[in-house]
């Protein structure tokens, strides 16, 4: 027998109320964003209150939370990430893996992780058509594959009980 998830993703705070309305409607799991931006506004120091409050309401209830950890688009980027050459920093992959370890560290709740979002259409599709990734590094298949293979290591190693979850795009050329 297969098994079937039902979710939604939450873009927002939202209420008790709507927490029971996911409940009733049988909901098995709520994905939030963890941008980087949020928690990490200057190198080596957490701030989690913006991802707190966005948790907060789903505590005691039922629902099985799944953090998505990336994408490292430069509306997610931490300031001084983008100021250091973003995702074509040297120290970019450590940087994101250590950025993916600690959220996952810190955020007990979280019964999933979601690791980036589907990495391999990040070039041609994403850096080409719809220029939502900015950077080199994007075009190199070594690159997407270390940072995915990093941030999931990273991750493991914070918390080996974790559910982890990748993305992938079929049919995209890029693996």
């Amino acid at each position: 027998m297969a098994l079937r998830e039902w979710g939604v993703h939450v873009q927002r705070p939202v209420s008790p109320a709507e927490v029971a309305a996911l409940e009733l409607a049988a909901i098995d799991v709520v994905t939030v964003p963890l941008s980087w931006r949020w928690m990490e506004a200057s190198p080596g120091v957490l701030d989690m209150s913006a991802v707190r409050h966005l948790l907060a309401p789903f505590s005691g209830s039922a629902l099985r939370l799944q953090g998505v950890l990336g994408p490292a688009m430069p509306h997610n980027l931490p300031d001084w990430v983008v100021r250091a050459g973003g995702v074509d920093a040297p120290e970019f992959t450590s940087w994101f893996s250590s950025y993916c370890a600690r959220a996952a560290a810190e955020l007990p709740e979280l019964k999933l992780c979601r690791i980036e979002d589907e990495l391999n259409a990040a070039h041609p599709w994403e850096t080409l058509r719809t220029r939502r990734r900015r950077g080199r590094s994007w075009r190199r298949a070594s690159f997407r594959r270390d940072l995915l293979l990093a941030s999931c290591a990273a991750v493991r190693s914070a918390r080996p009980e974790i559910e982890l979850r990748v993305t992938l795009q079929t049919g995209t050329l890029g693996w």
